[in-house]
């Protein structure tokens, strides 16, 4: 596959149709912004040198790096859509923000690793100012493995099958023990001293002032949203 995370998402949304339940082996070409899949999982390079060599590899298998990650599925109960697959979703904030890199960022020349702090650090700055439509989205309604709703505002929420993120930011915690592949942030809106609060937050070490003030994080076999705001799915 080449291109970046969201060329990833309609490929991998499409296999299950032409595969069925045996799905194919991957390997990325890495030629997105973000590639935030790749930087998990590597890319067998750039270019058609690459590409070659990729060919070569996958006709004698021996494919030097296998890595395995679980896809995330995205369906609607009440629509007659097909699900969507990937490996990273989310909601409120995370959908400004990524409106945002793609008209105001990526157009200004950054791109890449660089574009993904922007991003973060542009997104915190907004809401912690209270900038209007930063504080994330309207009332939602969150369960997690078949437990009770958790309804109210949210300034992120953020899910991924990743083992590891760009730039060493690894925003989750809890869920020890458990083998369940996804992973989510659940953050309330307004946010309590998000500034305070983000370094520790990036690194997924919280605060005991942040565990009892609206951050939420742990794993999760499968997660119901009701959200009037759109959803991103990439990769």
């Amino acid at each position: 596959v080449r291109g970046g995370d969201g060329t990833l998402r309609e490929v991998t949304s499409r296999l299950p149709q032409a595969y069925g339940a045996r799905l194919p082996k991957l390997a990325l070409l890495a030629a997105g912004n973000a590639n935030v899949v790749a930087a998990d999982v590597g890319t067998a390079g750039h270019g058609s040198g690459a590409l070659e060599q990729l060919l070569n590899a996958a006709r004698d298998d021996r494919f030097r790096r296998r890595e395995i990650r679980p896809l995330l599925r995205v369906r609607w109960p009440d629509l007659d859509v097909p699900p969507v697959l990937g490996f990273v979703a989310g909601a409120a904030v995370l959908t400004r923000a990524t409106r945002h890199a793609n008209e105001k960022v990526l157009t200004h020349g950054v791109t890449h690793k660089a574009s993904v702090l922007v991003t973060v650090l542009n997104a915190v700055w907004r809401a912690a100012n209270g900038r209007p439509g930063w504080l994330g989205a309207e009332t939602m309604a969150i369960a997690v493995d078949g437990a009770a709703p958790l309804a109210g505002a949210r300034f992120l929420f953020f899910s991924t099958t990743l083992h590891k993120l760009m730039l060493g930011f690894w925003p989750f915690w809890g869920g020890e023990g458990s083998a369940a592949a996804l992973r989510y942030l659940d953050i309330e809106s307004p946010p309590r001293k998000l500034w305070r609060s983000l370094w520790r937050l990036l690194r997924g070490r919280p605060s005991a002032f942040m565990l009892a003030n609206g951050y939420r994080s742990g794993r999760a076999g499968g997660i119901r949203i009701c959200c009037p705001d759109p959803l991103i799915i990439d990769g």
